[in-house]
């Protein structure tokens, strides 16, 4: 019996496709010259060999990937430029592992069993492929690499894929890329000669109407002196009712880099991780719920959106007597689409340079479809259309909720109107909108088994980049929290508030603490994959819990405009929040760029903790907010000021009361001007509180009566 198996084994052994030889593998000339010169050069043999990624320690554990030696591989040169090191990636899937029962026990009788071990972590092994950092001549192209790693893993009952190859080269770019540097060397020109121009005049450049006056000021607005004190500039009587927005803005934008430094990239990029195994304990981490569900700050900006909207739009009718033509809501489209897109231009343009300022094993599977996407669909940005884009094709993934955005604030400009003119019926129509969303969202949900919430380590991974696609980026889904921002927004300036007793506040708050952690960690089931978690509930969950997180964030707003929000409303109103704020659409803009660098360069497999996390948190964080500073005062503030340039008197004061804001704070201005009302300062007490008392039977109703604000003029 013994003498037949080793008979038997040594057959098998001599039909293995992991000999590769000339009798199961056929290499070309080229490719068998040079493997005889590597085995006639002890040293560069070594080099290629320790440049190669071996079987890891902690296997068993969960440490999927061995990069090997990158840059040494890179570094191999043969006889001159015979040919150098080519690093590629190899990938190894196991094939579908049959799960008869969710309990190996019920399969395997012995649980000692190694089998056992298989069979519990069967859907890890499944998610994540073994990745092996393989270093080969130059000479060999990847479909060579390819055809050996495809026999030597048919006998371990795998498949096998190459996934990029890299070889050092020097920078070369694209069409596409040299007209981004085009662009950015000239905004940077325009800045050196805006700050030169601000800094040599000893007395401040003038609008003039002459051709001379106007090209003055406008190359002035690219001062980086005039801008940066702009952006710290915050006025004696700053504090206004909608002040706290600040902190609830750069509060959600944190949050949302948070969630991001753990999931932005795809969820295979965790091999760079060790110790994988340990992801199974992110399940049973109730606060860690707190985290996966990242994507309800971005429905608090639904509802700043449409709050401010509604806001600005409201008072406006209020000083004009409700003369509103077509042309003042163009403008008004016009205006929220020139202080978006110059910011969204730059990140996107970053995206499309990255693949050029970097290397790393990773670097071409992490920024290659990312850089590409931009390449190819940059329009879908600038036309804010990417939401409608699939999982894979978007350029930018957070890019849909820019386009979502501005398709929210498009259609919701005529229903802010129609609010003024025609409250109940307004109220009655959007209400019915609402109930809708949450009804499709929850049928869509039910009906193709989706999770209830974008969580990344829900145990069907699949089946999250199916929400994506069908739910998380279409208008449906988010209509709840923008429409509670519109009734919000109309209120503020129409409806009376009185000043809430203390037990009044005391449940008010507890109310909205329910509405709120009920939003964030009733998911928590889910997330374990609990039965219990019926699909019926997820399905409710889905379509409400949005609107619900944003119920609970309209009290604390209400509150904060009243004066009555107490130490939260101080800490959100408090003077560090203003530059912040500001700041806050440009980090949300930016901050991927960090991210997708830092995963994209990683060289050497990490230790998958909390600690690595949140130290790579903060690092990102004030990265982003460097880059954010950078963006804003030679793209944001420029820009934002090119744009009163190009209106008359009458259309810039018209576009300070009526213009809400977009994405991101308004820009300061020069203290002799009128304070912009746009919902984060102060608006006078002029003709507005007057025809609000008005329309209110001549009382101090409204909340902005309430609130006794002071008269204050802007920056």
């Amino acid at each position: 019996m013994r003498e037949s198996s080793s008979v038997a084994l040594q057959g098998r052994r001599a039909r293995s496709p992991l000999l590769i030889s000339r009798e199961n593998f056929a290499l070309p000339t080229t490719q068998t010259l040079t493997f005889t010169t590597l085995n006639k050069r002890s040293h560069c043999n070594c080099a290629v060999v320790d440049s190669s990624g071996k079987i890891p320690n902690g296997v068993m554990a969960g440490t999927a990937a061995s990069f090997g030696h990158f840059d040494q591989c890179l570094d191999i040169t043969v006889d001159g430029d015979a040919f150098h090191g080519k690093f590629c990636n190899l990938e190894l899937w196991l094939k579908d592992l049959p799960r008869p029962s969710p309990n190996a026990a019920d399969v395997i009788e012995d649980s000692e069993s190694v089998l056992t071990f298989f069979y519990d972590n069967g859907y890890w092994l499944q998610l994540f492929p073994a990745r092996l950092g393989v270093c080969i001549p130059s000479t060999c192209s990847r479909e060579d690499l390819q055809k050996m790693a495809a026999k030597a893993s048919q006998e371990l009952q795998m498949s096998a894929n190459v996934t990029s190859c890299q070889v050092k080269e020097p920078i070369a770019f694209s069409k596409e890329q040299l007209v981004v540097l085009g662009i950015l060397g000239v905004v940077l020109l325009l800045t050196v000669v805006g700050t030169a121009l601000d800094a040599l005049c000893k007395q401040d450049v003038k609008h003039t109407s002459t051709f001379g006056g106007r090209l003055a000021v406008s190359l002035a607005s690219f001062s980086l002196v005039r801008n940066t004190r702009a952006l710290f500039f915050r006025s004696e009587h700053a504090a206004g009712p909608l002040e706290a927005l600040n902190g609830i803005r750069v509060v959600s934008c944190f949050w949302i880099v948070l969630g991001h430094i753990y999931f932005l990239t795809d969820l295979s990029t965790y091999i760079r991780f060790t110790s994988l195994t340990k992801l199974q304990v992110l399940f049973k981490d109730f606060l860690f719920t707190l985290v996966e569900n990242f994507t309800l700050p971005v429905d608090t900006f639904f509802f700043i959106t449409g709050l401010l909207l509604a806001y600005n739009q409201t008072r406006r009718c209020l000083q004009t007597n409700s003369r509103i033509s077509i042309w003042s809501m163009i403008s008004t489209v016009f205006h929220r689409y020139w202080r978006t897109t110059p910011a969204f231009a730059l990140a996107t343009a970053l995206f499309v340079l990255m693949p050029a300022f970097g290397s790393g094993p990773m670097w071409e599977d992490v920024l290659g479809l990312a850089s590409e996407n931009c390449r190819l669909r940059w329009w879908s940005n600038l036309l804010y259309f990417s939401n409608y884009l699939s999982y894979s094709k978007m350029c930018m993934l957070h890019s849909w909720f820019l386009s979502l955005n501005m398709q929210y604030f498009v259609v919701g400009l005529p229903l802010a109107l129609l609010m003024f003119k025609s409250p109940r019926v307004t109220l009655v129509i959007v209400a019915a909108l609402v109930v809708a969303s949450c009804l499709v969202t929850g049928m869509v949900t039910y009906i193709n088994d989706l999770p209830p919430a974008m969580l990344m380590m829900t145990a069907r991974w699949s089946k999250a980049k199916q929400l994506l696609n069908m739910v998380y980026y279409l208008p449906f889904t988010h209509f709840g929290p923008f429409a509670v921002g519109l009734c919000f927004g109309y209120a503020l300036p129409t409806a009376k508030v009185p000043r809430f007793g203390k037990v009044t506040l005391t449940v008010g708050w507890l109310v909205a603490a329910v509405l709120c952690g009920s939003a964030v960690f009733v998911a928590y089931p889910f997330r374990r994959s609990d039965p219990s978690f019926h699909p019926l509930l997820s399905a409710v969950y889905a379509g409400c819990h949005r609107t619900i997180w944003t119920v609970g964030i309209a009290w604390v707003t209400l509150l904060c405009a009243t004066r009555q929000g107490g130490l939260v409303g101080e800490l959100l109103s408090s003077s560090i929040m203003t530059p912040l704020s500001r700041l806050s659409y440009l980090v949300f803009l930016l901050h991927p760029v960090p991210i997708y660098v830092h995963v994209a360069s990683v060289r050497e497999s990490f230790q998958l903790d909390h600690y690595y996390m949140c130290t790579l948190y903060f690092g990102i964080l004030v990265t982003s907010i460097l880059m954010a500073y950078v963006a804003y005062v030679t793209v944001e503030a420029p820009f934002g000021a090119l744009e009163k340039l190009l209106q008359s008197p009458s259309e810039s004061a018209a576009g300070r009361i009526a213009t809400p804001l977009p994405t991101h704070c308004p820009e300061p201005q020069q203290p002799q001007q009128q304070h912009r009302a746009d919902g984060w300062r102060s608006p006078q007490r002029t003709a507005a509180a007057a025809t609000s008392a008005a329309v209110n039977g001549g009382s101090s109703t409204g909340i902005i009566a309430n609130a006794k604000l002071s008269e204050s003029s802007h920056l």
